[in-house]
């Protein structure tokens, strides 16, 4: 699944720099390098799973379930 994440990811992220430990401890980076560093790290696949399935992403980063409770954190300045 870690492989399926950065795939994902480094299709959507393109510009920035964005640093995912996935809940294996598996480390890529995906984005142009640009930019502050944003950390996201996986406790548990089942955030991963959630995230690879949603149809919105952006909700899916921050919804609070997903964020608190089922392992899912971010680190560094996020701007909308």
């Amino acid at each position: 699944m870690d492989r399926l994440l950065q795939t994902v990811l480094s299709r959507l992220i393109r510009n920035g720099r964005l640093r995912i430990t996935t809940a294996l401890g598996n480390t890529f980076t995906v984005g142009d390098g640009t930019g502050d560093l944003i950390t996201i790290r996986f406790t548990n696949p089942a955030a991963q799973l959630a995230l690879l399935l949603a149809s919105d992403y952006t909700t899916a980063i921050t919804d609070e379930v997903l964020y608190v409770d089922a392992g899912f954190h971010i680190e560094g300045m996020v701007f909308h």
